[in-house]
């Protein structure tokens, strides 16, 4: 445990040294709105202006008073059939007995880690996906 404790604070220390002294003065960094006011380090909050509400201006015609985001509708279709076809392939269904009961799951053959580190890895691209397409002023 202490071992552990000791890493986690070497780690914090070693990122903190990268992201708040090296970004800008070692490591280049392009863009300027990122980094903090004394010329180096990176900023711990960033504006997503550029992202905000993206999908919705690719396609969007007009019908009277009303536009419709199109581009919306299209991801979150494909996303749509994306799950679907997922739930029925043998990752999508190693993914639900793993998720029911990993015992059973590693003694009917599914690698238990490898299965687990993929759906975190899915989940979060698709509640990124779900965030760019929230974003809200």
């Amino acid at each position: 445990m202490a071992t552990g404790y000791i890493l986690v604070f070497f780690m914090d220390g070693f990122y903190q040294f990268v992201v708040l002294y090296l970004m800008g003065a070692v490591v280049p960094v392009h863009s300027l709105n990122i980094t903090l006011r004394r010329g180096y380090g990176v900023r711990n909050t960033l504006t997503l202006d550029s992202a905000r509400q993206s999908p919705d201006h690719l396609l969007q015609p007009r019908i009277g008073m009303i536009s419709l985001p199109i581009a919306n509708f299209l991801i979150i279709g494909l996303l749509r059939l994306f799950i679907i076809w997922f739930r029925r392939a043998k990752l999508g269904q190693d993914v639900r007995a793993v998720g029911q009961d990993q015992a059973v799951a590693h003694a009917a053959g599914i690698p238990v880690d490898r299965t687990r580190i993929i759906a975190i890895v899915i989940s979060t691209i698709l509640a990124r996906l779900g965030q760019i397409i929230l974003i809200r002023p």
